[in-house]
């Protein structure tokens, strides 16, 4: 039975990647992250955010 209790849990993973688009595996630190977080029922939500390097 649920408590009532919501809990959420936020972190970032950063990657540098050769090519402008590029898959990169992220299965493994996902799941990492789900266990550290200590939530047992829900959802995980990625979302991908890209940034282009700054011009020296």
């Amino acid at each position: 039975m649920p408590s009532g209790e919501m809990k959420s849990h936020t972190e970032y993973l950063t990657f540098e990647t050769r090519k402008r688009k590029e898959m990169v595996h992220i299965t493994d630190q996902v799941e990492q992250i789900v266990k550290r977080s200590g939530v047992k029922d829900g959802l995980c939500f990625v979302r991908p955010c890209t940034s282009r390097p700054q011009s020296t």
